[in-house]
């Protein structure tokens, strides 16, 4: 189920209609970006202990993380 509410999330969440950046990022990390006008969302990638997190911001503006 976490899947599926990961892909439903990554089909209708505004910001990745938007632009697409691959921030600067040390080696043991992938960080990436994706903006379409206020709604916003980062992947970051730690590639050392295998954790991601997508931080993006909810309909009342409200920033979230959450762990994958």
């Amino acid at each position: 189920q976490r899947l599926v509410k990961l892909i439903r999330f990554r089909n209708e969440y505004p910001a990745f209609d938007g632009d697409f950046t691959v921030l600067e990022s040390s080696k043991n990390e992938v960080n990436l970006f994706w903006q379409q006008g206020d709604k916003k969302c980062s992947l970051e990638i730690d590639l050392e202990n295998y954790q991601s997190v997508i931080v993006f911001v909810d309909e009342q503006e409200k920033k979230i993380r959450y762990l994958i």
